[in-house]
């Protein structure tokens, strides 16, 4: 079975659509499916900043993916890959020579519905 990766993008930004293109045909040309769908892949790749990984994180925690996040912008706290590192990390990636960083989610629960969240939790007067 063919191997796929769920490339995740920021769609507002020019730089991220850009770098989207570049990254998927990274992958065909290696073989790997791409898909925009976090369940059936491998792994996902993030690019934008830490907003998108923020948004996708739940997706990426419930199907227990890893994700390599690029960032398009200038600093990025959670996204520390910069797009000029990009494609040598997919390839070590693709070879096995890699290390996961392990990051702390947050479970809330309120009113009997639960969140999941990375980095933060915001609670305000309702």
């Amino acid at each position: 079975m063919k191997k796929k990766v769920c490339i995740i993008y920021n769609t507002s930004k020019k730089d991220a659509i850009k770098f989207y293109e570049v990254s998927k045909e990274f992958f065909e040309n290696c073989g790997v499916g791409v898909q925009t769908d976090v369940e059936g892949s491998a792994f996902v790749v993030v690019i934008g900043g830490d907003g998108t990984l923020l948004k996708a994180s739940k997706q990426i925690a419930i199907h227990n993916k890893f994700a390599i996040a690029i960032n398009m912008g200038s600093l990025g706290f959670l996204t520390d890959i910069r797009r000029i590192e990009a494609l040598q990390v997919f390839e070590d990636v693709l070879m096995g020579n890699y290390k996961l960083e392990e990051r702390h989610m947050l479970e809330v629960e309120v009113n009997g519905r639960k969140y999941i969240g990375l980095n933060e939790v915001v609670m305000t007067k309702g």
